[in-house]
């Protein structure tokens, strides 16, 4: 590895390319000695630490940190929550800090982490730590859907600029019908400029979660779109392009719902050991001990699956039948540990003033987008039958 990704800066140049907003329409909806063993006051380790990430990636953690103490504030989370998105500052100052564009290759100011995927998953865990959802999924947007197809899919002209966002995107890049017929010849993805005649950001879509990123309906109307906008400069590539990118899609929605699931059971533990009901704190009631040990299971064993799936996709092995089984096993034990954890919170559980509620309403989406875990399965079943 040449370098680190990743340096904290207050100059306006950016490590990433990160001038223009861009948003990705796919058909519907857009969005330790690797982290530090939690401690006990008295009895030590809470789990188990991981191996996967070296000194590299804790170096990065720590500029990661520093990221989210300066700019992930509680005023500001309140602001991306109220105007449904994330401020264009916030971006291009983690552009200048160089947490987001990490696959974006070094010519282009990236650093060039396409197949290390550890590093975004540094930043899903620390973001989302952070009780900040909304921006953990506007930088997966960018680097996990949208980087990929323009610097990686697309021609040297295509590898420009961008934030993404989805009302106020700049460029759209859109998965569309180019042929005849379903064949996977027929589609291609082109990208949509703001300003194209017929090109049209419709109103806000209010979301059950992630309400701090924006997704809007997209109006195309008769749009010309010259032959440099289509992404690879060959038409009818775009299902195989799609389908080349899933496997990392898939893998950033797993990542995600296991960095939630481990806040969420920090959050609880934190929160039972404080608050107290018939003289006694929660947690030194039996049922909250019982349901946070199942818990504290079910999180290592996400971690180590998880940690799995990280290596394949480094070594470019991660398939997309594999792929499909973390993300709908993930998601689905994410959701299992984030119901209960609000459920230890009681009624705080369900104000939004709480990270835990926020975490809950974000997941729900985990199980539908990137494909539902119905279809994961159902890719997953094909292979063991031996369809195809």
């Amino acid at each position: 590895m040449s370098r680190a990704p990743g340096h904290f800066s207050d100059e306006p140049g950016l490590r990433t390319p990160s001038g223009v907003r861009l948003s990705i329409l796919f058909g519907g909806m857009q969005s330790h000695a690797a982290r530090p063993a939690a401690l006990d006051e008295e009895k030590g380790p809470a789990h188990m630490e991981r191996d996967i990430y070296d000194e590299d990636h804790e170096a990065f953690r720590d500029v990661v940190k520093e990221f989210v103490k300066r700019y992930v504030t509680n005023e500001k989370r309140e602001q991306w929550d109220a105007e449904g998105e994330v401020d264009r500052d916030t971006m291009l100052a983690a552009g200048a800090s160089g947490i987001i564009g990490l696959s974006v290759p070094e010519e282009f100011g990236g650093a060039g982490m396409l197949q290390d995927y550890r590093f975004r998953a540094v930043v899903n865990e620390e973001v989302i730590a952070a009780g900040a959802g909304s921006l953990a999924g506007a930088f997966g947007i960018q680097d996990d859907l949208a980087v990929p197809y323009l610097v990686h899919m697309g021609t040297q002209a295509q590898a420009k600029p961008f934030i993404p966002s989805g009302k106020t995107a700049d460029i759209v890049v859109t998965f569309v019908k180019t042929g005849e017929g379903n064949r996977p010849d027929a589609f291609s993805i082109l990208i949509i400029e703001n300003g194209m005649e017929g090109f049209d950001h419709g109103k806000k879509l209010h979301k059950m979660g992630f309400h701090g990123h924006d997704t809007a309906e997209l109006s195309f109307s008769d749009v010309f779109v010259p032959e440099e906008n289509l992404i690879g400069g060959e038409e009818g590539r775009g299902f195989i392009q799609l389908m080349m990118n899933l496997p990392l899609e898939r893998l950033s929605i797993g990542v995600a719902g296991a960095a939630a699931a481990q806040a969420a059971f920090d959050w609880t533990v934190a929160y039972t050991k404080d608050r107290e009901a018939f003289g006694e704190r929660i947690i030194d009631f039996q049922n909250t001990r019982f349901q946070l040990a199942t818990i504290a299971a079910t999180v290592e064993a996400m971690w180590a699956y998880n940690d799995r799936a990280l290596r394949a996709y480094a070594a470019s092995k991660l398939t997309a039948e594999e792929a499909a089984k973390y993300k709908f096993w993930a998601t689905e034990r994410e959701w299992e540990v984030l119901d209960t954890c609000v459920q230890l919170h009681g009624g705080y559980g369900y104000i939004t003033e709480y990270p835990i509620a926020r975490a809950f309403l974000d997941a729900r989406v985990h199980r539908i987008y990137g494909g539902t875990n119905e279809i994961m399965r159902d890719i997953v079943s094909r292979q063991i039958a031996g369809k195809r």
